[in-house]
């Protein structure tokens, strides 16, 4: 197997990048060539809590009652929700002890968003720019946190602004000339792709920004399901509900070792019809939901879909051929990404 056609062909055009976006804290600088930091601890946190650490976690939803402002997200209130959220998952009232007990202030944090299904049910500009809000009150420099995913042209169709030099939040495609996918083949199981460079060479640290909607394949698309945005191949991955592929490359340490947190843009939930979006299917839901523990964070949002689809008289994705096994599958032993059992985790549920 050969490296896509916009792997970096170049020592040249890798220069070209960095030197376009040096000021962004996406270089190389503080970085080894395998993608990994220099240095010895990977943050405040080692590892997702909860991720294979333990048989319970923890995991919150924050609603807010003025979310929506006509057909946009407010951005106070989000940004309120999302200091609640983090506040509730770090057990403080502190809003940036809790940004800093996650990520440090010589971090560079790729928020991995998914954009596939256009501007409807993607994950939001404004949660990002949310993100990048927090993580700048608690220290980070705004160029060292940005936004990302597979392509430029899926970002912006889901309203993002691309940018890597004109201030503000950075975002920016695997796809963008001079980023690309590594040469080296990352391959776990029965997983094998070239992982995108913005998170193995350009993060020392991922939030994973999913959506909470429902999949035709693979039944949720939740937080395991966004990284296959990190793979240059991730339709190959599909079949059997995804399932063991999902555990499989999320087991993955430029993954694992570097995901720190997820939040899952729940502003809009839909229970039938995704990934794309249909309108007949999607309602106003007005939250956000984060975790350090993947697998628990899917779980519950696997929950809470089943349960809207069983209120609209839909039977569950099971009897619909396409159970989210790939969940359950993550959180076994094999894997012990995190927790699967819904009676084992702490579910916190606020309203600002």
């Amino acid at each position: 197997m050969s490296p896509p056609s916009h792997c970096l062909d170049s020592e040249r055009n890798r220069r070209g990048f960095l030197h376009k976006v040096g000021s962004l804290g996406l270089g190389l600088a503080g970085l080894s060539g395998n993608g990994c930091t220099e240095r010895d601890t990977p943050g405040p946190t080692a590892a997702p809590g909860g991720s294979g650490a333990g048989n319970s976690a923890k995991v919150v939803e924050v609603r807010g009652e003025g979310c929506f402002k006509g057909d946009r997200v407010n951005p106070d209130v989000l940004t309120d929700m999302l200091e609640a959220a983090v506040c509730a998952l770090r057990d403080t009232r502190d809003g940036k002890a809790a940004w800093r007990s996650l990520f440090r202030e010589d971090d560079v944090v790729g928020l991995k968003v998914n954009c596939l299904a256009g501007p409807n049910l993607s994950s939001r500009p404004e949660v990002a720019h949310a993100l990048s809000r927090a993580l700048g009150g608690a220290g980070l420099p705004e160029e060292s946190v940005f936004a990302w995913d597979r392509t430029d042209q899926e970002l912006a169709r889901a309203g993002y602004q691309l940018n890597t030099d004109n201030g503000g939040m950075r975002c920016i495609g695997t796809d963008h000339e001079g980023i690309g996918s590594e040469r080296e083949l990352a391959m776990n199981g029965k997983v094998g792709g070239y992982l995108s460079t913005l998170l193995t060479r350009h993060t020392t640290a991922m939030i994973n920004v999913p959506v909470l909607k429902d999949h035709g394949i693979v039944g949720v698309s939740g937080s395991l399901k966004n990284n296959f945005g990190c793979i240059h191949n991730p339709n190959k991955y599909h079949p059997h509900c995804g399932d063991p592929y999902a555990a499989d490359l999320n087991a993955l340490p430029q993954i694992r070792d570097k995901q720190r947190l997820v939040v899952c843009d729940a502003t809009t939930l839909q229970y039938h019809g995704g990934p794309g979006f249909k309108a007949q299917w999607a309602v106003r839901y007005g939250g956000v939901i984060v975790a350090t523990d993947p697998v628990a964070l899917d779980t519950v949002c696997a929950s809470l879909i089943e349960s809207w689809r069983k209120d609209n008289g839909m039977p569950p994705l099971a009897d619909d051929d396409r159970p989210a096994r790939h969940i359950a599958t993550a959180g076994s032993p094999k894997y012990a990404l995190g927790v699967a059992d819904l009676k084992q985790i702490e579910f916190i549920r606020k309203t600002v």
